[in-house]
C-alpha cells in the first residue's frame, strides 16, 4: 500500500503528564508515576515530547503504561508488552487492528469474509471459530472495558493515546478472555491545553481517510473532547454478472469523552461512542479442479457443467480480480459503547469504578454458490 498524500492541520501544544498518584486502571494520557519526573506522556506527541526531554536532560525518556491496570514505566512491567504511542501509530498509518501487525510481530491478525470469523492471535495462539458464541483467547480492551466480540475490534482506530499489546496469559487481571494476551486501548483524555487536528489519508488502493479532533478545557474541572472518523475504500473485484465492483468498504465512527474533577482527589471520565463498517465481502476463484467442480462441498449435482454457465469470463488464476454473482454481498456491522470511570484518591490508595454499556450488531448477507445461478438456497 502507498500512502499518497497525508496532512494534518493541528492547533496544539505538547501537555506533560500531570501530578498525582498511581492511578490503577487510568487509560487516560496524563497518568504519572509518583515521585519520577514529568519527563513523557502517552497522549498526542509523546515521541516529540520524550526527544525533548531527552535533549534537555541527557537522560532516557519515561515510558507509562498500563499493562497491569496501573500507571507503571514501561521498565518496570514484569510483562512482555509492547506500547505505541499516538506519534508511532500516526507515523506508522496504523488506524485499524490489522495494521498493528506492523509493529508487532508477534502479533497476527487473520480476516475473513465473515467478521465473527476474524481472529487475532499472539504467538501464535489465538481462536478462530464460526460463532458468535466462541470466547476470543485474546481480548481486546478499549478504556478499561472489554470488548464482547473481536469483531468489533476491526471497525478502525481514531484518536488513540495508546495501545499496548500483552503477551501471554492476562486472565489474573483481564479476565478468562485473555488467555493468549491482551491488545488494551486508550482513548486520547481533554487534555489541559486547547487542541484541533485534521488529517487526511489516501492510498494508492483507492481508499480514503478523514478524521479530527478538537479538545480543550471547559473550566477548571471540565474538559471535553470529540473526535470523528470516515474511511471509504472502492471496490476492486469486477463483478461480471452486474458490471459492478465488490469489495470496498466503508467505516465511519465518532467519541466525545468529558473528564471531570469535581472535588479535589475525584477525577470522573465520561465516554461514548458510535461506529460502522460496512464491506463487501467478496470470493474469487483461483483453482477449480475440473470436471468435477463443487462450491462448499455441495452435492455432485450442484457441480460441474452445472455451475459453469454462472462462470462465464471467469478465468481462474492467482491474479483473478473477477467474479459473477447474482446476490451482492454486504456485511453491516453497527457498535455503540458507553463507559464511565470515577476515580477517587483516599490518600493510601485509589478507588476505581469502571462501568460500560455496549451494543453490536451484525448483519450479513452473500451469495452461496459464487455463481450468478440462482440454483442453491440462500440466493
Amino acid at each position: 500500500m502507498l500512502l499518497a498524500s497525508a496532512a494534518f492541520i493541528g492547533l496544539a501544544s505538547p501537555a506533560f503528564a500531570q501530578a498525582g498518584q498511581i492511578i490503577p486502571a487510568d487509560s487516560s494520557p496524563d497518568a504519572q508515576i509518583p515521585g519520577e519526573p514529568q519527563e513523557a506522556d502517552q497522549g498526542v506527541g509523546a515521541n516529540a515530547q520524550a526527544q525533548a526531554v531527552a535533549e534537555d536532560t541527557g537522560q532516557l525518556a519515561v515510558i507509562v503504561v498500563t499493562a497491569q491496570k496501573r500507571a507503571q514505566r514501561l521498565q518496570d512491567v514484569p510483562v512482555a508488552v509492547t506500547a505505541l504511542t499516538a506519534d508511532t501509530l500516526q507515523a506508522r498509518g496504523i488506524n485499524d487492528v490489522a495494521a498493528v501487525t506492523r509493529a508487532v510481530p508477534s502479533l497476527t491478525v487473520t480476516q475473513t469474509d465473515i467478521p465473527t470469523s476474524n481472529s487475532i492471535n499472539i504467538r501464535g495462539i489465538g481462536t478462530s471459530a464460526f460463532s458468535v458464541g466462541v470466547e476470543p483467547a485474546v481480548a481486546v480492551i478499549l478504556d478499561d472495558v472489554a470488548l464482547l466480540q473481536q469483531a468489533q475490534a476491526f471497525s478502525g482506530l481514531s484518536d488513540v493515546a495508546r495501545l499496548e499489546v500483552l503477551r501471554g496469559p492476562q486472565g489474573t487481571l483481564f479476565g478468562k478472555g485473555a488467555s493468549a494476551g491482551v491488545i488494551n486501548i486508550a482513548s486520547q483524555s481533554a487534555g489541559s491545553k486547547l487542541e484541533a487536528v485534521l488529517g487526511t489519508q489516501i492510498t494508492s488502493d483507492h481508499e480514503f481517510r478523514l478524521d479530527g479532533s478538537v479538545a480543550g478545557p471547559v473550566n477548571d474541572w471540565l474538559g471535553v473532547r470529540a473526535n470523528f472518523f470516515v474511511t471509504d475504500r472502492k471496490g476492486y473485484i469486477r463483478n461480471l454478472a452486474g458490471g459492478s465492483k465488490l469489495g470496498g468498504e466503508e467505516s465511519s465512527g465518532a467519541r466525545v469523552r468529558f473528564d471531570l474533577d469535581p472535588t479535589p482527589g475525584l477525577n470522573i471520565a465520561l465516554i461514548a461512542s458510535t461506529s460502522r463498517n460496512t464491506t463487501e465481502p467478496t470470493k474469487t476463484f483461483r483453482y477449480i479442479e475440473s470436471p468435477d467442480v463443487r462450491i462448499f462441498a455441495v452435492p455432485p449435482f450442484f457441480s460441474g457443467n452445472l455451475l459453469a454457465p454462472g462462470l462465464v469470463g471467469v478465468t481462474p488464476g492467482a491474479g483473478n480480480y473477477d467474479t459473477s454473482v447474482n446476490v451482492r454481498p454486504r456485511s453491516d456491522s453497527r457498535q455503540s459503547l458507553y463507559i464511565g470511570r470515577a476515580t477517587l484518591d483516599l490518600g493510601f490508595a485509589n478507588l476505581v469504578s469502571v462501568t460500560g454499556y455496549q451494543e453490536w450488531k451484525l448483519t450479513t448477507g452473500e451469495d452461496t454458490d459464487l455463481t450468478s445461478l440462482a440454483s442453491v438456497a440462500g440466493n
